[in-house]
């Protein structure tokens, strides 16, 4: 690295990456300690020849974020975001994208570390920040509606997480079309946020064409038609329509049990078995119902050999 440096001089491409390799050297011979060092060198030599909205610097940033978020160091993690934001703002402006996305980073890391008001508020100023900059049909823009609609709905806060959902869904749609992949997942979302806050109908207006389309798109052994189809049945069932639940049950069982080729796969096997256990149980047919708990079962017990291991 002090070779490299006196050849090339402090700020030259090739310094610059032999302080990135000290870090992962150091890293990967666990010498943790002084690799966490090493890339905070790194980091802040990058800070000062590129600047803080250069590509490198930010990957360092998040990289070195983390580091410390996945060793319980949320502290640090915090610490490091926050000097980030605040050298952006006074450097760049408080909506430049760059500062924008360390809000929204530091709304995610605080409400991972259970502080949700304070990643509320993060996570509406990165969206307002957007809307202002952007405009309400950039994709940043609806990426930052969809991560504050994700929070307000696992608060229980469902009516704005539903029009959220609805306002990112409808303008994807717009945008990019109905077959993209991303009008895809906001329709899907949107869907399971109506059934899961008892809004039956909304949801099977939403995911019952929804379901076509991805098995049309994607193909039907794709998670996102098979969550779809599931969610369909958990509607179905929830109203009454229990042959249209055990058709969907099935649907999504039979797909489970044909791909179904490691135990990493078990969970999902054991919730469909489960499912449609339930579902035949439910029409006193309860000798179908058994080979299926069953299957359950045995599948529970395979995910949580995974989850020991």
């Amino acid at each position: 690295k002090m070779a490299v440096e006196a050849l090339n001089g402090a700020n030259h491409e090739l310094t610059l990456k032999s302080f990135v390799t000290l870090a992962s050297l150091l890293a990967a011979s666990g010498k943790f300690e002084e690799a966490e060092k090493a890339h905070q060198k790194a980091l802040k030599r990058h800070e000062d020849a590129l600047g803080l909205d250069h590509v490198t610097t930010m990957e360092l940033t998040y990289s070195l974020v983390e580091y410390f978020a996945n060793n319980g160091n949320v502290t640090e993690a915090e610490k490091l975001l926050r000097g980030s934001l605040q050298a952006c703002e006074n450097q760049l402006g408080a909506n430049s994208a760059v500062t924008l996305g360390y809000v929204e980073d530091l709304a995610i890391l605080l409400e991972k570390d259970g502080r949700v008001l304070e990643s509320e508020m993060l996570f509406r100023r990165a969206l307002a920040g957007r809307r202002k900059t952007l405009g309400e049909t950039h994709e940043d823009t609806h990426r930052s509606t969809s991560n504050l609609a994700l929070l307000l709905d696992r608060q229980g806060h469902s009516s704005e997480a539903v029009r959220l959902y609805s306002q990112a869904q409808a303008s994807r749609m717009k945008v990019l079309g109905e077959d993209d992949p991303k009008t895809l997942e906001s329709t899907l979302t949107l869907g399971v946020c109506l059934a899961d806050n008892g809004r039956m109908d909304e949801a099977e207006a939403c995911l019952a064409p929804l379901k076509d389309r991805l098995e049309k798109v994607q193909g039907p052994h794709h998670e996102w038609a098979l969550a779809c189809t599931e969610k369909l049945g958990d509607i179905f069932k929830n109203t009454g329509r229990i042959g249209l639940a055990e058709a969907n049950f099935r649907q999504v069982y039979e797909v489970r049990e044909r791909h179904c080729e490691d135990h990493s796969q078990a969970l999902n096997l054991a919730s469909a078995s489960y499912n449609l256990a339930i579902c035949l149980a439910q029409q006193g047919r309860d000798a179908a119902a058994e080979p299926f708990y069953r299957k359950a079962v045995e599948a529970y017990s395979a995910a949580g050999d995974v989850l020991d291991e």
